[in-house]
Order: structure tokens, then sequence, then C-alpha cells
């Protein structure tokens, strides 16, 4: 009696060895992304340059994120403002892959508030959820100066943009470097955009000379490049 008591026993404990292992496999397997080390930056695009028609600003969030699966079993992103609970939803197809640094970050360029005329300021959440249901929440806190009751509006920069000589000139606006790109070949650039620190002579130079190029400049106001500035495009 006693060997056949042990003997089950045994057999219990493999058979609850092994739920155990397939249930860490599982466990292992369905974990909650991680979100590390989000960015914000203001974009601000003038009329008839990227953004359009109109003045607008925006607030862009990307983070590093890890998921057991892959970022590809990312499902969505929610960006919350805690203060007056106003939320964002960004599906799986538009969410944004880009590189700072030598990390790939995450996230979306496009936060839109009050017809894209100001962007909300103070404590925000940032959410992300996996296809088994697994959200992560990380704080994000945005702020600058210059705001006005909790919100920061559109800048009101008056610049004048000219291009003589070969050489691109920005004035009225203090801001801490500048680049730019030829919206009808993005080729030339590799697909990014040419840097110069305020200063420095920004000379363009054409790859074919019977060609107009629609040059798109890009103004960093600030040293941390929280404030992107997107003048109106000019022809080259």
């Amino acid at each position: 009696m006693n060997k056949v008591f042990i003997a089950y026993l045994k057999s219990a404990f493999r058979v609850t060895l092994k739920l155990l292992f397939i249930s860490i496999f599982f466990a292992c397997d369905n974990e909650a992304p991680v979100i590390n080390s989000p960015i914000y930056n203001f974009v601000c695009y003038d009329s008839d340059g990227i953004g359009g028609s109109k003045r607008s600003i925006y607030l862009s969030v990307h983070f590093m994120l890890y998921d057991g699966n892959g970022v590809e079993d990312i499902v969505s992103i929610d960006l919350v403002n805690r203060i007056n609970d106003y939320r964002w939803h960004i599906e799986k197809k538009n969410i944004e892959e880009t590189i700072y640094g030598d990390n790939t970050y995450y996230g979306y360029s496009f936060f839109e508030y009050n017809g894209a005329q100001s962007v909300l300021l103070g404590e925000y959440l940032i959410q992300v959820e996996d296809s088994v249901g697994n959200v992560t929440e990380y704080p994000l806190y945005v702020e600058t100066d210059n705001a006005n009751k909790g919100e920061f509006k559109f800048p009101d920069y008056k610049y004048e943009i000219n291009i003589k000589d070969n050489k691109l000139t920005v004035t009225g606006v203090d801001y801490s470097s500048l680049e730019y790109c030829f919206t009808n070949d993005p080729s030339i650039f590799n697909n990014s955009r040419m840097k110069h620190l305020k200063g420095s002579d920004v000379a363009l130079t054409k790859k074919n000379s019977g060609t107009i190029y629609n040059v798109s400049v890009r103004l960093n106001i600030d040293d941390e490049e929280k404030i992107v500035f997107f003048t109106r495009n000019i022809k080259y």
C-alpha cells in the first residue's frame, strides 16, 4: 500500500511540476510591455508648411518599448492628460518608429488638442496595451516656459526666410539649430535633414541645376529641441 501511495505521490509531483513549468512559460510569454525613457516635443507648423493651410501645434511623444513577444505584439497606445482626463487613442497602424541616438523609440507625433492651436501641459499617463490585454502605464510631465493657464499656445514667431547666393538665412527667431531638406527629392540627404548650428553658413547645393527644389526648414528653438518650428516652405 505504501509503495502504491509513494508511486502516486511521485506521479502527482511530476504532473504538478510539469503544470508549474507550463504556467511559468505562459506567464513569461505574456508579460506586460515595458516603457522606458519617454521624450516629448512641441511641434509647430507654419501655414504653407508641412502643417497645411493654417498654423498648427502638436504634442509629440516617443519612448523606448519592450515586449516579450516583440513590439509587433503591441495593439495600441493611449495618452491621458491627468488634469482633465483628455485621452488620445492611437491604433497599431499609426504607431511611429523612429531613431534617437542609438535607440529605437515608438510613439506618435500628432497628439492634437484645441484644433491644433495649443498643447495641454502638466501630468500625463502613457498607456500601452498588447494583444492579450496587458496594459502598462508610465507617467510623463510636460512643461515649458511662457505657458498660459495650463496650455502652450502656438508661438507668435515673426520671421523672414530667404535664399540668396545659394545661402539660406532665417531671421527674427532665436533658435539653437536649423535643419533642412528638399521635399521633392528627399534622397539627397538619405531621407533625412542637413543640420546646422545657429551662426553657421547654410550653403545649398542643387543636385540638378535645372530643378526647382522645395525647401523644408526646421528650427530647433532650444538646445534640448523641445520646441520645434517648421517654417513655411521656400523655393530654391
